[in-house]
């Protein structure tokens, strides 16, 4: 049997019925669910048939005399049904980098229509950092403002995240992308350096989104690595392609790039890899860390020590289960050569069953 909250059900003194038979619950300001409500399938009458579709809350204030405000205050919404993962199709780019010399949108976005342009749908697009901007973290309490039912027809989303120094909000969607995933979703996730800053929140907030569907462990807090640089982007720019493993091509970094501290030294620094894939990930890697070679008359080259320390290490992983298929990049795909990219995102959405 469902608990019911005081002053749930509406009877006696808590059931106010108007001259046309309209009843409403009375709830003192001291009741539980006078300060916040919980909508759950009771709500509806227990049946789930009669929760999908458009309902309105309506609530209006009430005197100690019983005089009623005659303006009460709606707020109508809708519950879209599930969508069952054969019924899903196309693709869904969610934009989460702001417009910075280190990821102009304008660019970036194009970049990102072409990468998917061989895909027989046209894409979605959502724009997360225009949420933000608009203040809907604050609104939402820092919790998910993508709603579920914008994406959950979607076969796949690609969430970018490709300045790769910057904090992004892929943990505060935990619960809209954790029903996607539930239904059948796939997710391919790009960004670089700042992958372990958002495993940080993803584990400070008990959110396993990374660990159940990327197998990156939420205990292990080295989990994911990054190259150091006391000023980002200008030092240790060690990393010049991708190395692509089994069946897919190696990817070449983009040089001359759309940024300049990239054009300074031939190489990117804020990458992200991931240590101890064989003990802990219940992954495969698909890209390792290329870098470049040792050269005593280039200034920006590694050492051999460094060299030793950063070639090869795992930088791309895939993480494939009966309802889903996961990729995760540690390095920004936009800062990679166009063509190549496109050809890698292609082969993944044909590999989507």
């Amino acid at each position: 049997e469902p608990y019911y909250y005081p002053p749930i059900p509406a009877e006696g003194n808590h059931l106010q019925v108007d001259d046309d038979g309209k009843e409403w619950l009375r709830v003192g300001y001291n009741y539980p669910i006078g300060q916040s409500t919980t909508v759950t399938l009771t709500s509806y009458g227990g049946y789930i048939e009669d929760m999908y579709g458009e309902h309105t809350f309506e609530v209006r204030a009430i005197d100690l005399q019983g005089a009623v405000d005659l303006t009460p205050h709606e707020f109508t919404y809708t519950i879209a049904p599930p969508v069952p993962k054969e019924e899903k199709s196309g693709v869904l780019v969610i934009d989460d980098e702001g417009n910075t010399p280190n990821s102009p949108a304008e660019l970036i976005d194009s970049l990102y229509t072409y990468y998917v342009s061989s895909y027989d749908t046209e894409p979605g697009y959502i724009n997360r950092e225009e949420m933000n901007a608009f203040g809907m973290d604050g609104l939402h309490h820092g919790k998910s403002v993508i709603a579920p039912s914008d994406i959950q027809q979607y076969k796949v989303i690609i969430y970018h995240a490709d300045n790769p120094t910057a904090e992004f909000s892929f943990w505060k969607e935990f619960e809209a992308l954790k029903i996607y995933m539930l239904q059948g979703g796939n997710i391919v996730l790009s960004g670089g350096s700042n992958l372990k800053i958002m495993n940080q929140k993803c584990t400070d907030n008990g959110f396993n989104i990374l660990e159940e569907y990327f197998g990156i462990p939420m205990n292990n807090e080295d989990a994911i690595g990054t190259v150091p640089s006391s000023v980002p982007f200008l030092f240790n720019q060690f990393f010049i392609e991708a190395i692509g493993l089994g069946s897919f091509s190696d990817i070449d970094l983009l040089l001359p790039s759309f940024n300049n501290a990239v054009n300074l030294g031939n190489g990117l620094q804020p990458v992200a890899y991931f240590n101890d894939v064989d003990t802990y990930y219940e992954s495969e890697v698909i890209f390792t860390y290329g870098c470049r070679d040792v050269d005593e008359n280039d200034p920006y080259a590694p050492t051999q020590e460094e060299y030793d320390q950063f070639n090869e290490l795992p930088v791309a992983l895939k993480k494939v289960t009966e309802d889903n298929s996961c990729y995760i990049f540690g390095f920004p795909l936009a800062y990679m050569e166009p063509d190549q990219v496109k050809s890698m995102m292609t082969q993944i959405l044909n590999e989507l069953p």
